[in-house]
C-alpha cells in the first residue's frame, strides 16, 4: 500500500509542477511583448514543458488507479492535451515570426485543447475519487464543466484543475487509508 501512496503522492507533485510551470508560462505570454525567436522561444517553452508535465502527473497518479478504462482515458485526454499545447504555441510562433497565416486555427485548437485538458482532470479524479475523497469528486464535477463550457474558457483552466488534484494526491499522509 505505501508504494501506492507514494506513486499517488509523486504523481500529484508532478501535476502541482504542472500548473506552476503552466500558469508562470501564461504570464509570460500575457506581459511580454512579441518580438523575435528568442521571445518567442522563452514564451513557449513553459508552456509546453507545463503539457509534458501534465502528462507525467497524470500517467504517475493513473498507473496506481484501480480503474483502469478512466485512468487510461485521462492519460490520452492529457496527451492530447499536450498536443493542443504544442500546436497553440507553434501556430502563435508561425503568426508572431511571419510564417504561415494560422490566426484561424487557434480558437478552434484551444477549444479542444481546453475540453481535452477538463476531460484528463475529470477522468483521473473519478478514477482516484476513493484515494482524493470530496476534493477528487469535486474535481470530477468541475472538470467535466471545463469540457462542456469549453468554449468560453482559456487552457489555463484545467491545469489549474490538476494542480488543485495535484496537491490532494500530494497530501496523502503516511496515515491514511486506502
Amino acid at each position: 500500500m505505501s508504494t501506492t501512496r507514494t506513486t499517488f503522492r509523486n504523481g500529484g507533485r508532478w501535476l502541482l509542477a504542472a500548473a506552476v510551470v503552466f500558469v508562470a508560462g501564461y504570464a509570460l505570454v500575457v506581459l511580454v511583448e512579441p518580438g523575435g525567436l528568442a521571445t518567442e522561444l522563452g514564451v513557449a517553452v513553459p508552456l509546453v514543458a507545463a503539457a509534458v508535465l501534465l502528462v507525467i502527473g497524470t500517467a504517475t497518479a493513473a498507473a496506481a488507479s484501480p480503474s483502469r478504462p478512466l485512468a487510461v482515458g485521462a492519460v490520452v485526454a492529457a496527451v492530447g492535451c499536450a498536443l493542443g499545447v504544442t500546436g497553440l504555441v507553434t501556430a502563435s510562433m508561425l503568426a508572431e515570426l511571419g510564417g504561415l497565416d494560422v490566426e484561424g486555427l487557434y480558437i478552434p485548437v484551444a477549444t479542444v485543447t481546453t475540453a481535452l485538458g477538463g476531460a484528463a482532470v475529470a477522468a483521473l479524479a473519478a478514477a482516484l475519487r476513493g484515494v482524493a475523497g470530496r476534493t477528487g469528486t469535486v474535481l470530477a464535477v468541475l472538470g467535466a464543466v471545463v469540457v462542456l463550457g469549453c468554449l468560453f474558457l482559456d487552457p489555463i483552466v484545467p491545469f489549474v484543475l490538476a494542480g488543485v488534484l495535484g496537491v490532494a494526491l500530494a497530501r496523502l499522509g503516511a496515515s491514511a487509508t486506502m
